[in-house]
């Protein structure tokens, strides 16, 4: 049984005096292991994947069985569930253990995905149908000109009908605009998840901390991630979507805009 729920009120996790400065431009290589990995697989369920996953197929306009890459596709649940219905996945990601845990999944489902350990800033060049990157991972890095590198990368990774399909933060949401917003997870071994952050509208940055509290082990991760607002006109079909909406509106070509989770 889990327990969820959110809520602004003060907490033992403090981040009043965290800056986006202080938090380390490596932060995405600390934080993905198995903690994140258990906690993640419980807040995500089977029925929000395959409703994810109904709505790339559709925004991307995969008719036919397609050359899909997954970037930052951590343990991989787009990415099977993408392989199940006869597409052809590569899933690239940097953490070893959300890749360990994507290939034993694929395998007891039975389907076959090329993973691929590497930064997601290495995007293989190889005509793809189509390009995801789910879960905010456009914006794991310290610059927006970093974030343009992995851009103007995918842009050569299309073919010439080629689609990009990403999730961003939305800060119109009323949620995001708060002082600052805690999600607590409480688990019936009683071991305890954490997230506490808030965002700097100036410099679109949404930031804080990851805390796992079980008693004899406590671990507690900082992380960034800037919004991108620039640079995404020059790919061929960009969708932005508000991640966990029922309601997903595709932005397609034209000026860029933020239209994340």
């Amino acid at each position: 049984m889990i327990r969820t729920r959110r809520k602004s009120a003060e907490d033992s996790l403090d981040i009043s005096s965290l800056t986006p400065e202080a938090i380390p431009d490596d932060w995405y290589t600390r934080i993905f292991d198995g903690r994140y990995l258990e906690v993640d697989q419980r807040r995500n369920l089977p029925s929000k994947t395959l409703a994810e996953v109904a709505w790339l197929e559709d925004v991307g306009e995969l008719s036919r069985p397609s050359r899909i890459l997954d970037l930052g596709c951590g343990y991989g649940r787009h990415a099977i569930e993408l392989a199940k219905r006869g597409h052809e996945v590569v899933g690239l990601d940097l953490s070893s253990v959300l890749l360990n845990k994507a290939e034993s999944d694929a395998r007891k489902a039975r389907v076959r995905v090329d993973w691929r350990q590497q930064d997601m800033r290495d995007v293989p060049q190889e005509g793809f149908d189509l390009v995801v990157s789910m879960h905010t991972s456009l914006g794991y890095f310290p610059t927006n000109e970093n974030n343009r590198e992995v851009i103007n990368a995918v842009r050569g990774a299309l073919n010439s009908e080629g689609r990009f399909v990403f999730d961003q933060i939305d800060p119109r949401k009323p949620e995001v605009q708060q002082r600052q917003r805690l999600e607590r997870t409480e688990f019936s071994d009683g071991t305890r998840f954490r997230k506490l952050s808030k965002f700097r509208v100036r410099e679109m940055l949404w930031y804080g901390l990851y805390s796992y509290d079980d008693g004899p082990r406590a671990m507690t991760w900082p992380f960034r991630i800037r919004i991108q607002t620039d640079g995404l006109g020059r790919v061929t079909g960009v969708y932005a979507f508000a991640s966990g909406q029922e309601s997903r509106t595709p932005h397609v070509r034209g000026e860029p805009q933020c239209i994340g989770a």
